[in-house]
């Protein structure tokens, strides 16, 4: 004990003192976004590879502290990839494309572009006709698929898997 401190008093600052040495909860958090928005961007055929780069290197130079290692890992072999124009990774259950990852960007721009509805509008348009889920959550799925295939050009292979993969992600909120 110290000098003029109880029990209690010691004991309280050493738990203060000790949860001093501990990582910043919000350094951590910050490091987890980041990591997450430099991996999202990898799968992103709008970002250029010199644009993942210099994200996988301002994770490496910044946020890297308290992170696990093997994020670290992770970032360093991104960073060699991308510097050694190695092939970008894919989603798992992704049918690959034949287009180059611009080409495949400015065809999901223009479809986008073509779209009359913004996603906001076809939300508000199919909620009320969802009914309970899972049942009308399925049908509203099937609909935003069908409304986004509309947007594609025809015969495009690409852009209707990607409908295909969307559709997948509403499914899998449905439950």
């Amino acid at each position: 004990m110290w000098l003029g401190l109880g029990k209690c008093e010691s004991a309280a600052l050493i738990v203060l003192g000790l949860a001093g040495c501990a990582p910043s909860h919000r350094l951590v958090h910050e490091g987890d976004r980041y990591f997450e928005r430099c991996y999202g961007a990898d799968y992103d055929a709008r970002v250029e590879p010199t644009q993942k780069e210099a994200c996988w290197q301002a994770w490496m130079t910044y946020y890297t502290k308290h992170q696990p290692a093997h994020r670290v890992d992770y970032a360093l072999g991104r960073i060699e990839s991308l510097q050694n124009g190695d092939p970008l990774p894919t989603l798992p259950g992704l049918v690959a494309s034949e287009q180059s990852p611009q080409a495949l960007a400015k065809e999901i721009a223009e479809a986008d572009a073509a779209a009359s509805n913004t996603g906001a509008e076809i939300l508000v348009t199919l909620t009320p006709d969802a009914g309970p889920v899972p049942n009308g959550c399925v049908h509203f799925c099937n609909e935003y698929e069908s409304s986004c295939n509309a947007r594609c050009k025809q015969g495009s292979l690409a852009c209707s898997a990607n409908c295909e993969r969307e559709r997948g992600m509403c499914l899998n909120g449905c439950y």
